[in-house]
């Protein structure tokens, strides 16, 4: 959904509001992402604060991608963001079905892939089980088309899955061998 690249411009921004809660007065959360040798990196779920309407207003030369020019602090010295002790930390995703088929014909393979997992991120508000269809042919138009489907429990992202294979599973297509 996002390419998160180097940060290397600093911009100064102005915007209408910054919000600490949402509707229901919960603190509002966002990933930790930090910047490192590997890329970015997540680290789990902290206390934030979500912009609104911003509008860039000018590029800062006079300032350097570093903690003390831009960091988290130019926003804390004017709200009162309460540091979180217990940091979320976020669980591994797990496998819980995978299934791949091919079609051959007219020198051309396609492929259509079925993933369905668990997410083990409720706690973050993810759902609980994610089931991911691939379909895949090179002549077509749009080569690659996907449909990602959420499900609260593994019975309902079965019978979700099963639906997809069902649909999308005809004659001449050949599973391939885990």
């Amino acid at each position: 959904m996002y390419q998160l690249v180097e940060p290397m411009l600093i911009v100064e921004l102005k915007c209408m509001d910054l919000q600490l809660e949402d509707s229901q007065g919960r603190p509002i959360k966002h990933p930790r992402i930090s910047y490192g040798a590997q890329g970015w990196a997540v680290s789990g779920w902290t206390n934030s604060a979500s912009v609104h309407n911003a509008v860039v207003v000018r590029l800062r030369n006079d300032k350097a991608c570093t903690v003390e020019d831009i960091g988290w602090s130019q926003i804390t010295r004017l709200l009162p963001i309460p540091e979180q002790a217990d940091e979320t930390t976020l669980g591994a995703s797990e496998v819980i079905r995978r299934q791949v088929w091919t079609k051959e014909g007219a020198g051309k393979v396609d492929v259509r892939k079925l993933v369905l997992w668990k997410t083990n991120k409720e706690s973050a508000g993810y759902s609980a089980y994610v089931v991911h269809w691939t379909d895949f042919s090179a002549t077509r138009k749009s080569p690659l088309d996907r449909e990602v489907r959420l499900a609260p429990n593994e019975k309902e992202a079965m019978k979700i899955a099963d639906d997809m294979v069902t649909e999308n599973i005809k004659k001449g297509w050949n599973e391939v061998a885990k």
